[in-house]
């Protein structure tokens, strides 16, 4: 709860007794909530909320009563275009006046979500657009509202892209409302920000439906089963919408503008973090309960692993299988797990039951272990009375991959080599050298 121009505000999460879940690996889930990861089973919610009549609400589910919450002539007064050009942070118009005692109760009804969650605030103003049926909702107080006039729209193309590339969104509806905040839950996010800037918010938050929302990890016991899921799929959803570079601020000072550079997506939110975790050998293995990163609370300890190792481990899970193997086998993983609670163990089952690969040898070290993948040129030596070059490559540290190796010629031209290092050999047009076997 916080104030919104005179009014409370309420987020209403984590506020009801859960019931535990029964599931094949532990019998009946036991574990207490630490302040990081949530376990939920699947369920039916019928929920009515009641407040002050001034309030507009949002929640998980659909909207029962709609016609008597949202008439048409109040959903009109309430739509963010009526206020695209409002100062941000001006203090907020009054569409419905407070009267006491005055209430209305807001009726939702969930299908199949493992939580329920609710957001509310007398100066909410409503974005909705669709796609393919699902209703699309950006949510916004008033004063904020000029910096959310898109939100609808990208809240759908957030659904379409991963229903393209991971699975189709089972739901009905999607909200993401502005409640000072970063958090999923079914249905529906609890964010903050403004366009541009809130677009990586979005994705991650609203991606999070996939892998917590409808596959329903064990995210207590196994944090990277969701949390590390989403964050390779903010990178890749940000990627295939926004593109692959961010673009710096323009900057007038050129003093300051050299404080500013473009950044790969990849790199800022996968890449750059995991690398900075190994150099400083601070790597946690990912295949660790959420409350046991040094037995830090929050997110110290490194508990960062959960998200960024996670993310690059898939990321170099893609680079094992190529880029369509790997999305199909995801896709796989997916439908055959929603509404499921798999494991870590069912995650590599299905991966390695879809590519017909022995992958364990990959399993093996991104779980398990904390080894580091480093891989150099050793040196490069013109062969004797020839116009060729012997070039060495150097495993420099305990991990084994495959390998992508592009040599440039002197006319410009790339050459394009595949080194496998098991008998799996991915699609590629690049030329396949021998097999590079690794080990310990």
């Amino acid at each position: 709860m916080y104030d919104a121009w005179g009014f409370m505000h309420y987020n209403g999460c984590q506020w009801y007794p859960k019931i535990s879940v029964y599931d094949r690996m532990h019998g009946w889930d036991v574990y207490q909530h630490l302040n990081k990861e949530f376990y939920g089973d699947f369920g039916s919610f019928d929920v009515t909320l009641n407040f002050a009549s001034n309030y507009v609400v949002e929640a998980t589910g659909e909207l029962q009563n709609r016609s008597e919450m949202l008439p048409d002539t109040l959903r009109k007064k309430l739509d963010v275009t009526n206020f695209a050009k409002k100062p941000w942070n001006e203090p907020p118009s009054t569409i419905t006046p407070y009267t006491q005692g005055e209430r209305k109760s807001w009726h939702f009804a969930a299908l199949n979500v493992h939580d329920f969650a609710f957001t509310a605030d007398p100066s909410f103003r409503i974005s909705t657009s669709y796609y393919d049926g699902i209703e699309c909702v950006g949510i916004v107080q008033e004063p904020h509202a000029s910096g959310w006039q898109n939100s609808s729209e990208y809240v759908a193309t957030i659904i379409k892209t991963f229903s393209n590339t991971i699975g189709r969104y089972c739901y009905p509806k999607i909200v993401a409302a502005d409640a000072e905040d970063g958090m999923e839950y079914p249905m529906i996010t609890l964010d903050g920000g403004s366009n541009p800037g809130y677009h990586g918010l979005l994705v991650h938050e609203i991606g999070h439906n996939w892998f917590y929302g409808q596959v329903g990890s064990n995210e207590t016991y196994r944090a990277a089963m969701d949390e590390g899921f989403t964050q390779y799929l903010t990178s890749l959803g940000m990627r295939l919408i926004d593109g692959d570079t961010i673009k710096s601020p323009k900057v007038k000072n050129p003093l300051k503008r050299l404080q500013y550079e473009n950044s790969y997506i990849m790199d800022r939110n996968v890449h750059n973090s995991y690398t900075l975790s190994a150099l400083r050998q601070n790597e946690v293995s990912i295949n660790t309960h959420s409350d046991d990163f040094h037995n830090a609370l929050n997110h110290g300890g490194g508990y960062g692993a959960v998200y960024y190792k996670t993310a690059t481990m898939l990321y170099n899970l893609e680079y094992v299988l190529g880029d369509t193997l790997f999305k199909n086998a995801l896709h796989h993983y997916f439908e055959q797990w929603k509404f499921a609670h798999p494991y870590f163990e069912d995650f590599r089952a299905s991966i390695i039951q879809y590519t017909h690969a022995d992958l364990d040898w990959f399993f093996d070290q991104w779980f398990e272990t904390t080894k580091t993948i480093d891989y150099s040129i050793g040196h490069i030596k013109r062969i004797k009375g020839t116009d060729s070059f012997a070039i060495t490559l150097k495993r420099k540290s305990d991990m084994q991959m495959p390998i992508d190796l592009s040599v440039w010629d002197k006319a410009g031209v790339k050459h394009n080599y595949y080194i496998p290092n098991t008998w799996f050999e991915k699609q590629t047009d690049a030329t396949k050298l021998h097999k590079w076997y690794g080990w310990g």
